[in-house]
């Protein structure tokens, strides 16, 4: 009977340790697509910034400005809406995601939720970019990615319990590289589009 015990007892401490690995791995490949994210978008970033002045070349300094500002006051909303996590979830630099608070889901939710969170801002902040977007482009194609920027449920609590309630903090930190990453893609996509023409 002893035996068995210890049989049974031995099994569930290496059931515990072997979830405890799993999650450890979805939290690493979470961060690994978060970086992979960043470079993108880095690259991503590049690139654009090339088309821009391309496109300044080919039609005018001020031709397109305003869409600049527009997605450029997206991109900084977004870098501050991720220091502001980072800082919420310890790291007083806002630098990096304190390894100790990668899972601590009381964080996020007093952040993503919370009707003093500048977060509160991010559907709307979409929002306004999806239709910047479909003002500058008739590409079918296009258009269609556009239409997923904002999610079916436009309720802002709806959207933030969708995306960011109980979620891990480096899983937010991906979802919204994620969200940077489309908005980049699509921008690219348009000047693209401009220089072409």
């Amino acid at each position: 009977m002893k035996y068995l015990l210890a049989l049974l007892i031995l099994s569930i401490l290496f059931s515990c340790n072997n979830h405890r690995r799993k999650s450890d791995q979805i939290l690493r490949k979470f961060d690994s697509v978060n970086l992979s994210l960043k470079k993108t978008n880095e690259s991503i970033g590049l690139s654009t910034d090339a088309l821009y002045d391309s496109i300044a070349k080919k039609y005018s300094e001020t031709f397109l400005q305003q869409f600049r500002y527009s997605v450029s006051g997206f991109k900084d909303y977004m870098h501050d809406l991720k220091h502001r996590f980072i800082v919420a979830c310890g790291d007083s630099t806002g630098e990096m995601l304190p390894p100790e608070s990668e899972v601590d889901i009381s964080r996020i939710n007093n952040f993503f939720l919370s009707e003093k969170s500048n977060a509160k801002y991010l559907l709307p902040q979409l929002e306004a970019m999806q239709k910047t977007f479909f003002a500058h482009t008739s590409n079918p194609e296009l258009k269609e990615q556009i239409s997923h920027l904002v999610p079916p449920s436009k309720e802002k609590d709806g959207f933030m319990k969708a995306y960011f309630y109980d979620v891990p903090p480096v899983a937010a930190l991906t979802i919204l590289s994620k969200f940077e990453n489309d908005i980049s893609n699509i921008e690219n996509k348009i000047l693209q589009e401009y220089l072409s023409k």
